[in-house]
């Protein structure tokens, strides 16, 4: 057996597409069959996508769901399934995945265990994956790796990961982590590769073409995926738009099949309208992410103050953000800020509700202990996001009333970035408070609970710079719970911290509104990437 210990490793070993059939027949791995299929499937989107390969962020969460796959999926019940591997565990600390058969990338090199052991090593190399490889912080601290190490079998199909500790949530730690072809990127990166090497996947569909000029991408199926039978849609088409009027206006003439934005959904009020002629379909997905975040700099004047927080906190109008912006699956927000169907959500933390009088209270009280004579800030937010320009505005107004000046600060999406999270910034967020949308991938990682988002030592986000060690040791909990009895304690500790020190606010929970066309039928719900997934593509119909 290959062993891994400690940093990215490097190694020889290159296989070329031309060898596929002789590899498998000589292998323990199952032959790549080739597939067809008929029909085609096209999917709007206002998503800015300048290079179609995985070097582009934004492509890279399109293709998620489309031409790359993670070991295993998460339902929206909160099950796990088989996607690239099969797995098992006999003690939630040894984790065996086994790469199913027949699984191969695009260009028809089989898909491996060494590919996994690569991906956790370039995780780490590159993306502060704390897979194999310790991490130390901003303040010098050092965590652990998660992993004790991780064996391929002599066959290569199988892969044995050793956590650190027993862990609850391995499975869910695995949804959002795509395997990298490592015949592709050994010795190189999604930057240094070229756009060609930056599209081999392994799902169910493969990259065809890109025209800038069009605004289209194109998708045919993976020739060397195991689906059984054809597929509904022989071609996937993308079409990207500069605004969604005329992406609405297209879905309403009958021209897309899906409206797509990464880890979100479609306005209420829209998705409504569009359904109103009876063809198209809306499905509410229940989801961990947050749309609409008011993040306070817990670590700067003036949100460094308690009472200033909870002065905002109770003068925002909740009713008034819902009945604006949320759809009718939606339910108030809570102070312990995480939505109810995060794993280890607990139900009495307080309801927030707009109260004036508490909160002149509170502000009295806040401007009393910083000297301050009044409250004003800044607000940063994403200017190319038109919704959240409009929550910034509703909180501007709602703030008026307690005699709070916000001064919004639009920001283009890279300076926006710049100002709010760890990893844009070199550890120098300047931002006094934002507002921000966190996705359901975001939430659960690391400890879940959208710890990362909190904390100021984390290497990417840390959006709300919280160092107190209170929560620091809460969100260590979540991370090192070994049975799911630890996990909900340390999950109500942190919702009960939440509530207590309010470092951000969720405006308010909601379901994701996906609308699709009446075309077609047999959509699945993915918890990580909502209907833009492998299960779709393998259940779907033609109407």
């Amino acid at each position: 057996m290959r062993k891994f210990f400690g940093k990215f490793a490097k190694r020889a070993a290159v296989f070329a597409a031309a060898a596929c059939v002789l590899a498998l027949s000589l292998s323990a791995l199952a032959a790549c069959d080739n597939k067809t299929a008929d029909g085609g499937f096209v999917i709007g989107t206002t998503t800015v996508i300048a290079s179609a390969d995985r070097s582009d962020y934004n492509y890279d969460q399109l293709s998620a769901g489309l031409t790359q796959q993670a070991l295993v999926s998460a339902g929206a019940d909160g099950t796990y399934s088989p996607l690239l591997t099969e797995f098992s565990t006999e003690d939630s600390k040894t984790w065996v995945f086994t790469v199913r058969d027949g699984m191969c990338w695009d260009d028809g090199v089989p898909v491996t265990a060494d590919d996994i052991l690569f991906t956790l090593g370039y995780a780490d190399e590159y993306d502060s994956g704390n897979w194999l490889s310790s991490i130390t912080d901003t303040t010098g601290a050092v965590t652990e790796s998660k992993l004790l190490s991780a064996d391929v079998s002599a066959d290569g199909r199988s892969i044995t990961l050793v956590f650190r500790e027993a862990d609850v949530r391995a499975l869910s730690d695995l949804t959002s982590l795509r395997i990298m072809p490592e015949h592709i990127y050994e010795g190189k990166t999604t930057e240094t590769a070229t756009p060609s090497e930056n599209r081999v996947g392994c799902g169910v569909y493969m990259f065809e073409s890109f025209s800038r000029d069009a605004g289209t991408i194109t998708f045919v199926p993976n020739p060397y995926y195991p689906a059984d039978g054809e597929l509904a849609a022989e071609r996937i088409t993308v079409r990207l738009f500069g605004g969604e009027d005329t992406m609405y206006l297209a879905f309403a003439n009958g021209e897309l099949d899906m409206l797509w934005r990464y880890s979100g959904g479609v306005d209420a009020t829209v998705a409504a309208t569009l359904a109103e002629n009876g063809n198209a379909e809306i499905i509410p997905v229940a989801a961990d992410n947050l749309p609409a975040v008011l993040a306070f700099n817990n670590s700067s004047s003036p949100f460094d103050n308690l009472n200033l927080r909870k002065a905002v906190t109770y003068a925002l109008d909740y009713d008034r953000f819902r009945e604006l912006f949320a759809s009718e699956y939606s339910s108030p927000s809570q102070a312990g800020f995480v939505p109810p169907t995060t794993l280890g959500y607990i139900s009495d933390t307080e309801v927030l509700s707009r109260d004036l009088e508490k909160a002149r209270e509170y502000l009295e009280a806040g401007l009393a202990e910083t000297g301050l004579a009044s409250l004003s800030f800044r607000l940063a937010v994403n200017s190319g996001n038109a919704t959240h320009m409009r929550y910034a505005e509703l909180v501007r107004t709602s703030l008026q009333d307690i005699g709070v000046t916000v001064t919004i600060d639009a920001m283009d999406v890279n300076s926006f970035r710049a100002a709010t999270t760890n990893g844009f910034s070199d550890g120098n967020v300047t931002h006094q408070a934002c507002i921000i949308g966190y996705t359901s991938n975001g939430m659960k990682m690391m400890g879940g609970l959208g710890t990362i988002y909190m904390d100021g030592t984390h290497a990417v986000q840390g959006v709300s710079q919280v160092f107190d060690e209170e929560f620091l040791s809460i969100a260590d909990a979540l991370s090192a719970a070994g049975t799911p009895e630890e996990y909900a304690a340390a999950a109500r500790e942190c919702q009960l911290w939440y509530a207590e020190n309010l470092p951000a606010v969720a405006l308010y929970y909601d379901s994701q509104l996906q609308v699709v066309s009446r075309r077609f039928t047999g959509f699945v719900t993915d918890a990580d990437f909502g209907l833009l997934n492998a299960e779709t593509w393998l259940s779907l119909e033609r109407a």
